[in-house]
């Protein structure tokens, strides 16, 4: 799969990241695949579509954020 590609799925998807960001995030996850010319950049789309799915899931149930749990706690975000 070519970048261009994986742009588009991720827009379809909702989410907006750079070239530079969904590299990255092909390097850290495993889904770049290096080719002869170091210009031209594959994608693993099984594991691009894996890494996809994992950042476009849900937030569960009873989640808080950092601030909101400091709040509760009565604590500041550092602690």
């Amino acid at each position: 799969m070519k970048m261009q590609q994986a742009e588009l799925k991720c827009a379809q998807a909702g989410i907006y990241f750079t070239r530079q960001a969904i590299y990255d995030a092909g390097k850290k996850y495993g889904f770049t695949i290096k080719t002869d010319n170091p210009k031209n950049l594959e994608l693993d789309e099984e594991k691009f579509n894996e890494w996809l799915k994992f950042v476009t899931e849900k937030i569960p149930e009873g989640f808080q954020s950092m601030k909101e749990c400091s709040k509760a706690l009565n604590i500041s975000v550092v602690t």
